[in-house]
């Protein structure tokens, strides 16, 4: 029987190296969490996008809810439409930056379908209501309007 006493005070240490291991992951979290600058939902909301690209308008529909929030295009060219995996779908993003001289953000495609490619969104406000920047290191000009 003292056989037994062993092995279940490595099984104990074993649980209680898990908990304090889950302890320090869940306050890493928390503090991760909370590294992102950001003026408390300065910009939460429902916004309408638009910007050029390929000679067209393209136009996305998003929403922001602190640090998370979901990316959706409802309008692009015919010919990106039928060839693009993420058309139409919500896509997760991730609030880098949220001050209230800048708004950056992940358009995390890849988590949506392998084929897409993540994005970063770099937008400054122009008056309330409008922010204006661009995406990634491309020329294309986004236009943001809360609705």
């Amino acid at each position: 029987m003292s056989a037994a006493t062993p092995i279940r005070r490595t099984t104990i240490r074993a649980r209680e190296r898990r908990y304090v291991l889950h302890g320090l992951l869940m306050a890493v979290g928390l503090f991760a969490g909370t590294s992102v600058s950001s003026d408390a939902g300065v910009y939460d909301g429902n916004w309408h996008a638009s910007f050029l690209a390929y000679s067209a308008t393209w136009e996305v529909d998003l929403s922001i809810q602190g640090t998370m929030g979901t990316w959706r295009h409802f309008y692009m060219p015919e010919f990106e439409a039928k060839l693009n995996p993420c058309y139409g779908r919500d896509v997760p993003i991730t609030v880098l930056i949220a001050t209230s001289e800048e708004l950056k953000f992940e358009i995390s495609r890849s988590k949506v379908f392998a084929g897409c490619s993540d994005r970063i969104v770099d937008v400054k406000p122009v008056d309330r209501n409008t922010l204006s920047g661009w995406i990634g290191n491309s020329k294309n000009k986004l236009t943001m309007v809360r609705r």
